[in-house]
Order: C-alpha cells, then sequence, then structure tokens
C-alpha cells in the first residue's frame, strides 16, 4: 500500500471532476492519460483497470480499483471528510447531495454523452436525430438544477456536486457563455467554482 492515488483520464473528459477534489483534497496522485484506442480495445490493460473501458477510473491508495465518476466523486468525500466537500452524513443536506450527484451522473452526464457520441446510440448513418434529443434533454436536466438551485446544490457551501456540475456545464456545445444565458444561477455557480485556483490550475493542464 502507498498513500498516491493514480487517476486514470482523458483531457477534458470525465476525469475533470476527479483531478478537481483530488487537488482541493490536498491527495497525492499521479495521471495516466488514456487512449481511446487502448480503452476500445478489451483486451488492453486498461479494461483490467476499468472493464467498461470508459473513463475515468482511480485506484485507491490500497491498490483497490474504482471506475463510475459519481461513485469516485462520493469516495473520495466520505474517506476525507476533513475536506468538508459534502455535508455531514445523516442530514438532508447530505441527501440531497446524494440526490444531486445521482442527477447529475444518470441525466446531465448521461445525456450530453448523446450527443456527442450519438452513433452508439442508433442503427442509423449519422445520428443526427439523437443528437437533437440529447441536446434537449440536456438542457431540461440544467433546467431543473436551475430552478432548484439557491447558491450551492446542497446546502450552505460548496461540496463535490457543484465541481460536478460545473465540469458538465463546460461541456455544453457552445460553451459557458451559453450555460451562463440560459441558466443564470448556474452560470454564476460555474464562476464561483472556475475562480478558485486549484480549478484554473487543472483546466491549464487540460487544455
Amino acid at each position: 500500500m502507498n498513500n498516491n492515488y493514480v487517476l486514470y483520464g482523458r483531457q477534458g473528459g470525465g476525469s475533470l471532476v476527479i483531478q478537481f477534489l483530488l487537488e482541493e483534497l490536498g491527495a497525492a496522485y499521479t495521471i495516466e492519460w488514456v487512449d481511446r484506442d487502448a480503452a476500445a480495445d478489451r483486451s488492453s490493460a486498461y479494461r483490467k483497470i476499468c472493464p467498461t473501458g470508459k473513463i475515468p477510473a482511480l485506484i485507491l491508495p490500497d491498490g483497490t480499483s474504482l471506475f463510475e465518476s459519481a461513485a469516485i466523486c462520493i469516495h473520495l468525500t466520505a474517506t476525507h471528510p476533513q475536506a468538508r466537500l459534502a455535508p455531514p452524513h445523516g442530514t438532508s443536506e447530505h441527501a440531497q447531495f446524494l440526490q444531486w450527484m445521482l442527477f447529475l451522473a444518470t441525466g446531465v452526464y448521461d445525456s450530453i454523452l448523446r450527443y456527442y457520441y450519438a452513433p452508439r446510440y442508433t442503427t442509423g448513418s449519422d445520428g443526427h436525430g439523437v443528437k437533437e434529443a440529447a441536446l434537449a434533454e440536456f438542457e431540461d436536466c440544467l433546467s431543473v438544477v436551475e430552478h432548484q438551485l439557491s447558491t450551492y446544490l446542497a446546502g450552505a457551501s460548496l461540496s463535490a456536486a457543484d465541481f460536478y456540475l460545473y465540469m458538465l456545464a463546460g461541456w455544453h456545445p457552445d460553451g459557458y457563455e451559453a450555460v451562463q444565458k440560459k441558466f443564470p444561477k448556474i452560470g454564476a455557480l460555474c464562476d464561483i467554482v472556475g475562480a478558485r485556483s486549484k480549478v484554473q490550475r487543472v483546466m491549464d493542464q487540460n487544455n
């Protein structure tokens, strides 16, 4: 066992939120960038780490391999409670935190994936109709967040859910500017998250 995490990811991909959290936690970690072809190859070494072939995956200090971004985020908040990146367990705020983490993962994340990888979700030739429907669903999901959002998603302070939302909002095809115009409360939260020095450092590394 060592004290380091190993993050498997792709620049600008779903590993962003994990990198945000590791930086915020001050955790020791290294990054392994995963080639798309290697991830797709079922016989590749990466498939032994993450059986789905998707990113991100995180090797924990005890050697355990963990995949699914929301699960990784929740685990990191639980194992580093001193960072206060999730409300205390057993509170209504923590229940809301879990609600939003799962909604972001299954609603917002899933819909924007269908936009960018439309051919995976149809037997048609171009996936055009899938892209249109996916973007509409993505914005519908953001609308749900917008109407429920106060300053932060869960409780009175910043949590991992806010970092997750920041990453996903940045995947809008027209960028943060479109999100800020259509969803001003989400835009304001993105400004808060994006202004953090550790977030800026991660974004620089992912450009």
